[in-house]
């Protein structure tokens, strides 16, 4: 009886196609390893900017000086990260590696925000933001900034603002206080137009309330001590 041959492992189909598999999967660990380096440095930058932030709230001579530094460091140092995040993300892996940047990419959002907040005093829009970090807004050309992103970042906006407010009656600014709460109520029914679903961003609009309710507080306290707001302080977006 004639013994049966196998077939040869190196012209094996099944191994061929394994060989192949293994390099996808390489390649894929490969480019997400370096979508997470780029991620990381970018990180730090931005936590360092948003430290720069911190330091409005106690309001010391303005904070000019600080403003100028943060878009030095978004111009200089997180726009060579963002040019790097969209050389490396293609349309169609763009949510396959999303959560490796999404977190950093909201804060970026928050931070630009709050920089035009406290030199306008109005909401900039996603357009805008994604203009001045350079990053596309269509979704087709791969790295984007995408609209929930966005939105997270507004949300953490009214966060902080609710705090500075606070800050601003500390040092004896009375009329900020009305400009935040104003902003804050329309910043909330504009979101209530959205009809959000019960996901993360509906989770997190529902902490909305609390900003608001704390803006309230502020403005409150001043009326009853007779600071009211003066009558062409009303502040619109």
């Amino acid at each position: 009886m004639e013994d049966t041959v196998l077939p040869s492992s190196a012209t094996s189909p099944v191994d061929a196609m394994f060989e192949a598999f293994r390099e996808l999967v390489e390649k894929d660990r490969i480019l997400k390893d370096n979508i997470a380096d780029v991620a990381h440095g970018m990180e730090y930058w931005v936590s360092r900017i948003v430290a720069i932030l911190q330091k409005t709230h106690a309001f010391k001579d303005g904070y000019d000086t600080d403003l100028k530094e943060v878009q030095n460091i978004l111009d200089n140092e997180v726009q060579k990260y963002l040019i790097k995040l969209a050389a490396l993300i293609s349309p169609v892996s763009y949510y396959r590696y999303y959560d490796n940047f999404r977190f950093i990419i909201q804060k970026l959002c928050f931070v630009v925000t709050y920089v035009h907040f406290l030199k306008h005093g109005i909401l900039l829009s996603r357009d805008k933001v994604a203009e001045i970090l350079n990053i596309k807004v269509d979704s087709a050309t791969g790295f984007h900034l995408d609209v929930e992103d966005y939105l997270f970042g507004v949300l953490q906006l009214a966060n902080e603002l609710s705090r500075f407010s606070i800050n601003a009656v500390v040092v004896g600014n009375s009329v900020l206080p009305f400009k935040i709460a104003d902003f804050l109520y329309d910043l909330d029914a504009k979101f209530r137009l959205l009809n959000l679903k019960n996901d993360g961003l509906r989770r997190r609009y529902d902490t909305l309330k609390y900003d608001v309710q704390r803006a309230e507080q502020v403005v409150y306290d001043l009326t009853i001590r007779g600071l009211k707001r003066p009558a062409d302080e009303k502040s619109k977006f």
